[in-house]
């Protein structure tokens, strides 16, 4: 069973820290594109990463994705998952990620009225 989980780095830190220095270093993968209606799409992806430091083994792939349409804040998501990440697969990912954040979201607006 394969998964694709939202990573906040409030509750990440040390993922985003290596996920950083990745970046830094060179180490991550790359691709920006741009959708009919001129948003920018950037996603930065570092595969094979420790989780966390209490299970350095457990390896997964971090995704992260920035969009900026014209004339408004970019919007920034970012997600763990098991799949390994490429040119070939990664605007996939990053959309079935959004999807399930947009169905949990949408379940959350029933069950808690009060919060949305």
């Amino acid at each position: 069973m394969s998964f694709i989980i939202v990573a906040r780095p409030s509750n990440h830190e040390h993922l985003f820290e290596l996920f950083v220095k990745a970046d830094e270093t060179g180490e991550s993968h790359r691709l920006v594109c741009w959708d009919q209606a001129g948003v920018k799409y950037t996603y930065i992806w570092v595969n094979q990463q420790p989780l966390n430091q209490a299970n350095p083994d457990l390896k997964i792939n971090f995704l992260w994705c920035e969009i900026e349409a014209p004339g408004e804040k970019p919007a920034i998501f970012s997600w763990v998952t098991d799949w390994e990440i490429n040119d070939s697969n990664v605007q996939k990912i990053a959309r079935t990620g959004r999807r399930r954040w947009q169905i949990e979201d949408t379940f959350n607006s029933f069950r808690l009225p009060d919060m949305t």
